[in-house]
């Protein structure tokens, strides 16, 4: 602009914006639209101070500015743009990916309910099978305890063995002999010797007294072998018949021996050895046979008394009687 009113041509220093300087002048020059009339001169021209090249050139230079401060602006929301739209793409992909995935599952699980169904009706009928096997093995149950009881009716109901102890040295002096016969075979006879009068020739004579039982057990014989000779009759208790088994005999002759067994060290007898009694083994047996049977269905409720006759009177062995020192021994009525 210069000062006689022309326009200077501005063609070489034309900024990026492609606006002239003269151009930014009649803009800024020009007045308002709605500034009064006295503000015009009557030429044409305008009243007040005319803005200074300066003044146009800083305005040039903000707007320049802020066009570059854009442009940044624009490249960087550019560099966003393409960054999301890649991480768009990723996650389209992933979408993709997760869907065939999600696919792939629910044939999976389709799979997967068809072989549960199969299973389901595999273990039912197995279940049914096992509920049939289960009635069929206590219907076996019941029909061994009618024959089990059938064979000791067959035995006898009342049964009688005889043992006999080993001599001891005590017995040193006895004239009387017990021998067993000769046969092998035959072990339900005994036979007691005794010596009586001399015969006229001046012999001893021998008298011999033979006695028949159900079973002999001869000295040699164990707790075990007479134990498993009255198994059976344990075994017919547990099945719910009523059975007992008592020992009689003379004082020494045994029967605390072969109901309870040896004694043991310190008091009371050895209930857990090889040469235990039949209360133990019995006892043993009961709770051997309860457990076995458990799992077929079968409860047992047990319940035990421990007696002893002496006297014709009855002991408890298990009361708990106040002040006893001795085991608790009470008296029970008859």
């Amino acid at each position: 602009w210069d000062r006689g009113g022309g326009r200077a041509a501005a063609g070489a220093a034309a900024s990026p914006l492609r606006i002239t300087c003269g151009e930014i002048l009649a803009k800024v020059a020009r007045p308002p639209r709605s500034a009064p009339k006295s503000s015009r001169r009557e030429s044409g021209g305008f009243q007040g101070p005319r803005p200074s090249l300066s003044d146009i050139l800083a305005e040039v230079e903000e707007l320049k500015a802020r066009l570059l401060r854009s442009t940044q602006e624009m490249a960087s929301m550019q560099e966003t743009n393409r960054g999301l739209q890649d991480a768009l793409q990723q996650k389209e992909a992933m979408v993709g990916q997760a869907q065939l995935e999600n696919s792939a599952l629910a044939r999976q699980a389709q799979e997967l309910q068809g072989q549960c169904g199969q299973l389901e009706a595999t273990v039912q009928a197995q279940t049914q099978e096992v509920a049939q096997l289960r009635e069929e093995v206590r219907h076996g149950e019941l029909v061994r305890r009618k024959l089990s009881n059938t064979v000791l009716e067959l035995k006898g109901n009342i049964r009688v063995f005889c043992r006999v102890r080993p001599a001891i040295p005590t017995d040193a002096a006895a004239t009387d002999a017990t021998c067993f016969p000769h046969d092998l075979d035959d072990d339900k006879t005994v036979q007691l010797r005794l010596a009586g009068a001399k015969t006229a020739t001046g012999e001893a004579a021998v008298k011999v007294h033979s006695f028949t039982f159900d079973k002999v057990f001869r000295p040699s014989a164990s707790n075990e072998a007479v134990f498993a000779e009255i198994s059976q009759l344990v075994q017919s208790a547990v099945d719910g018949y009523r059975v007992c088994i008592f020992a009689y005999g003379a004082t020494g002759s045994g029967k605390t021996f072969t109901m309870e067994g040896p004694p043991a060290v310190g008091q009371g007898c050895d209930i857990s050895g090889p040469a235990r009694g039949l209360i133990p083994r019995a006892v043993s047996q009961v709770f051997e046979t309860v457990a076995a049977l458990q799992p077929q269905g079968w409860t047992y409720t047990v319940t035990a008394q421990f007696l002893e006759i002496y006297n014709d009177a009855i002991q408890d062995l298990l009361a708990v009687v106040p002040g006893c020192t001795r085991g608790g021994v009470g008296r029970a009525e008859a």
